[in-house]
C-alpha cells in the first residue's frame, strides 16, 4: 500500500492518508486495552510468574504483532533481554540470521511472532534451546499452542472503534459507528487490519470524488 498525498493546505486536510502502512505498523499505534485491568505490565508480570512462558493467540489482525511492540519496553524494564524473530506464511523454521548470535542466558527472552508458521521439529529444537538456557520464550499464534495463555487479542467493536478514532483523529468523518465496525471486522474474520486497509482505500476515493 502507497502513501498517498491527500488534501492540501488551503483544505486544511492532513497531508497523508491517516490509515497509511507506516502510521498501522506494529508499534505505531500503541496498543489498547478494553479491560484496563491489563497493561504491559501486568502481562508482562504475568508471564514472568508463569515461568516466563506464555502465549498471544488471536485471529490474523487482530493486533498481536502491536501487541508484542508493546510489551517489549516492559519485559526491558523488567531486567529482560527481548529477541523478536517475526515469520510469515510458510517459514517452517526460523533463519539463522535471525536466530540470536550470542548464548542465551535467563535474562533473555526469545518472543517468536508468528510461532504457528513452524514445523514440529523446529518447535522442538527452540524449546530445547530455551529449557536449556533458562530463557523466556513468548509466542504469538492464531490457535492454542501449548504455552500458558497470556492474553487473547479479540476485536470488538469498541476495539475497533477505538483504533480508528485514533487514527483518524484529524478526519472524524472516517469513524464508523460502532455496529458498522463490528459488522465489518466480522465479515472480515476478526482481521481489523484488513478494515484499515479498507478505510485506506475508501479515503483515497474520497480525496477523489
Amino acid at each position: 500500500m502507497n502513501i498517498g498525498l491527500v488534501g492540501d493546505a488551503r483544505s486544511g486536510r492532513p497531508i497523508h492518508n491517516p490509515f497509511a502502512t507506516r502510521a498501522i505498523r506494529p508499534g505505531a499505534l500503541a496498543y489498547w486495552f478494553e479491560d484496563s485491568a491489563n497493561s504491559p505490565a501486568t502481562l508482562t508480570e504475568r508471564f514472568l510468574a508463569g515461568n516466563a512462558r506464555g502465549q498471544l493467540i488471536g485471529p490474523h489482525g487482530s493486533g498481536k504483532s502491536t501487541l508484542v511492540a508493546a510489551l517489549l519496553p516492559a519485559l526491558e524494564a523488567a531486567g529482560k533481554r527481548p529477541h523478536v524473530i517475526s515469520l510469515h506464511d510458510g517459514q517452517r523454521r526460523i533463519p539463522r540470521a535471525q536466530f540470536p548470535a550470542r548464548r542465551l542466558t535467563r535474562d533473555d527472552v526469545l518472543v517468536i511472532d508468528g510461532y504457528e508458521q513452524l514445523g514440529w521439529l523446529s518447535r522442538w529444537q527452540i524449546g530445547r534451546r530455551c529449557r536449556r538456557a533458562n530463557c523466556g520464550l513468548l509466542v504469538t499464534a492464531h490457535v492454542d499452542a501449548g504455552f500458558p495463555m497470556l492474553f487473547r487479542t479479540d476485536v470488538t467493536a469498541i476495539v475497533a472503534q477505538h483504533v480508528i478514532a485514533q487514527l483518524a483523529r484529524e478526519t472524524p468523518e472516517m469513524v464508523l459507528p460502532a455496529e458498522e465496525a463490528m459488522r465489518r471486522v466480522r465479515e472480515l474474520d476478526g482481521n481489523l487490519r484488513e478494515l484499515l486497509f479498507s478505510l485506506y482505500d475508501e479515503y483515497e476515493a474520497r480525496r477523489w470524488k
